[in-house]
C-alpha cells in the first residue's frame, strides 16, 4: 500500500518540478533584466558611472526597456557623455518613457553641460519638485556653474546641497577642487577633511587633501594620508607622481627617481611623469639629462610657466647664465600675469562687463598656462558673448597654430562677420 501511494504521488511530484521549470525558463529574461537593473541603480546611487554601465550594458540588447535606457541616460550624464545622453533620451522616447522624465533628465544634462541659462528656466521647477534627484540636481547645475566660471552661483548652490543633505561627502569635495584650483590650499584641505568624515574610503578625495597639505608644507600630515592612498590604488599614476613630488620636497631624491621610472616604464610618454623626472634629475645632479628633458617639454609646452621655470634652473646650472636670466624674465613676466588672472578671476561676481573680463583671463591663460586652459576660458565666454569678435579671432589664432584650418576658417569668418556689422 505503501509503495503504491508512493508511486501514485510520482507524477504529481514531477508535474510540479516541470511547472516550476517553464515557469522560470518564461521568468528568466525579466528575473535577468531586474537583478542587474537593480545593481546598476544602486552604483548610480553611489555615484559610480562605471559600474552602472557595467551591469547596464549586461543587459542584451533585445531585453532593454524604455527605463534601461534612462539609466543610461543618468549614467552617461555623470561621465560627462553628452551625445550618448542624447542618443539613450531618443530610444527611451521611442520606447515610450512618458516626456516629463525625459524633460528632466534633458534639464539636468544641459545644466551639467554648462548650458546654464536654458538650464535655469526649470531650476525652480526642479527643486520644488526634486523626487529622489536633489543631489543630482544640485550636483549638475554646480557643475555647470563652475563650467562658466559663476563662482557666486555655484557657492549658493552648495549652501543649499550641504544643508539639505548633511551626509553627503561631494558638495565638500567641489568646494574643495574649486578653491584648490585656485590654489586656496588651506580652505580646499578643510573641504576635503570634512568630505573624508562622511566617506572616509574615497581615495580620490584622500589624495587631493595630501596635494593640498603637500602645497601648504604640512608634510607629516600629507605623508600620512599619501601612504594610505598608496596602500588603496598602489597603481595608480597620477597618485605616485604626487607621491614622487613629497618625495622630491622632503629631499628623497633616489626614491622619487624610483617611483618615477615605475611609471615611465610602463608609460614613456607620461609628460607629468616625465617633468617630475626631469626635476628629480636636477636635483640629482644630471643636468644634461635634466635640460634636454626640459627643453623638449618646453618646446612641447612653451607657454607652461612651471616648465619654463624648471628650463631656467637647468640652464643656469649648466652655466648658460645669458639663456638662463631671460628665461627667468618669462618666468616673472607670468608669474605677474597669473597673480592678474587670479584677480580677475575674483573680481567676476561683481564685473559689469564680465566678456572684456573673460576675454583677458583667457588671454593670459593661453599665454601663460597652457592652450587647454586658454580654450575652456575661450569657450566660456563664447557660451556667454556668441558674438565677441576677439574671442573667434583668438580661437583661429589657435586652430592655426595647430593646423585645425577648418576650424581656424569658420572662426576668422564669425570675427570678420561679428566685426563687419559692428562697424558697417
Amino acid at each position: 500500500m505503501r509503495l503504491f501511494r508512493s508511486f501514485r504521488r510520482k507524477p504529481v511530484r514531477w508535474v510540479c518540478i516541470g511547472l516550476m521549470a517553464v515557469g522560470l525558463f518564461f521568468a528568466y529574461p525579466n528575473l535577468n533584466r531586474t537583478i542587474r537593473t537593480f545593481f546598476a541603480e544602486r552604483a548610480l546611487r553611489e555615484r559610480n558611472a562605471e559600474l552602472a554601465l557595467g551591469w547596464l550594458e549586461s543587459i542584451p540588447e533585445w531585453d532593454r526597456l524604455g527605463q534601461t535606457h534612462l539609466l543610461f541616460v543618468k549614467a552617461y550624464r555623470r561621465q560627462g557623455k553628452f551625445d550618448l545622453v542624447r542618443e539613450n533620451l531618443q530610444t527611451a522616447w521611442d520606447s515610450g518613457v512618458p516626456r516629463e522624465q525625459l524633460e528632466r533628465e534633458q534639464w539636468l544634462a544641459l545644466a551639467k553641460s554648462g548650458q546654464t541659462r536654458e538650464a535655469e528656466l526649470h531650476l525652480k521647477q526642479l527643486m520644488l519638485d526634486p523626487r529622489d534627484d536633489g543631489q543630482e540636481i544640485c550636483e549638475s547645475f554646480v557643475t555647470g556653474y563652475f563650467v562658466n566660471v559663476q563662482f557666486a552661483k555655484a557657492a549658493s548652490l552648495l549652501n543649499v546641497w550641504e544643508a539639505d543633505f548633511p551626509e553627503d561627502p561631494r558638495p565638500h569635495e567641489l568646494r574643495g577642487l574649486w578653491l584648490q584650483d585656485t590654489e586656496r590650499w588651506g580652505e580646499a584641505a578643510t573641504c576635503y577633511e570634512k568630505a573624508l568624515s562622511l566617506v572616509p574610503g574615497k581615495t580620490r578625495i584622500r589624495r587631493a587633501m595630501a596635494v593640498c597639505l603637500r602645497e601648504l608644507h604640512e608634510y607629516d600630515k600629507a605623508e600620512i594620508q599619501f601612504l594610505q592612498c598608496l596602500k588603496e590604488t598602489p597603481d595608480d599614476s597620477q597618485l605616485l607622481i604626487q607621491w614622487a613630488e613629497w618625495l622630491l620636497s622632503n629631499g628623497k631624491v633616489n626614491e622619487a627617481k624610483s617611483v618615477l621610472q615605475k611609471i615611465m616604464n610602463v608609460d614613456s610618454e607620461n609628460q607629468d611623469a616625465k617633468f617630475a623626472m626631469a626635476k628629480t634629475l636636477l636635483m640629482d645632479g644630471d643636468v644634461k639629462q635634466a635640460l634636454e628633458t626640459l627643453q623638449q617639454l618646453h618646446d612641447e609646452k612653451p607657454s607652461d610657466s612651471k616648465i619654463q621655470y624648471s628650463l631656467a634652473s637647468a640652464l643656469q646650472a649648466s652655466g648658460m647664465t645669458e639663456q638662463a636670466a631671460e628665461m627667468f624674465k618669462q618666468v616673472t613676466a607670468a608669474e605677474k600675469q597669473l597673480r592678474r588672472k587670479q584677480e580677475l578671476i575674483d573680481s567676476l561676481d561683481q564685473t559689469a562687463n564680465k566678456s572684456d573680463v573673460l576675454y583677458e583671463i583667457a588671454m593670459i591663460a593661453m599665454n601663460h598656462e597652457s592652450p587647454a586652459e586658454g580654450l575652456r576660458w575661450l569657450q566660456n565666454l563664447i557660451d556667454l558673448n556668441p558674438r565677441y569678435a576677439a574671442a573667434h579671432n583668438a580661437l583661429a589664432d589657435h586652430y592655426h597654430r595647430i593646423g585645425r584650418l577648418e576650424k581656424e576658417k569658420i572662426h576668422r569668418e564669425l570675427a570678420k562677420a561679428l566685426a563687419e556689422t559692428k562697424n558697417p
